[in-house]
């Protein structure tokens, strides 16, 4: 009824809670996970962190990612 997104009212359960994963992908997956969360249809917060790996990974192989695009956060 507030108007806010199912996926964002789990923010105010208790179960919701800050997490740290470490993920390991080779570049052709790293690929395909940014094409697939980059895009507008994917939630905010997988974007954002899909945004920051990209920065990661593109000073350290710019080549393969130049087509690419950083969003400003």
């Amino acid at each position: 009824k507030a108007g806010v997104k199912k996926e964002d009212a789990r923010f105010v359960l208790p179960n919701a809670c800050h997490t740290e994963i470490v993920v390991t992908m080779n570049f052709r997956a790293a690929r395909n996970f940014f094409s697939l969360r980059l895009d507008k249809h994917a939630q905010w917060e997988i974007r954002k962190m899909a945004n920051r790996m990209l920065r990661i990974l593109k000073y350290y192989a710019s080549n393969v990612f130049y087509d690419f695009e950083v969003k400003g956060e």
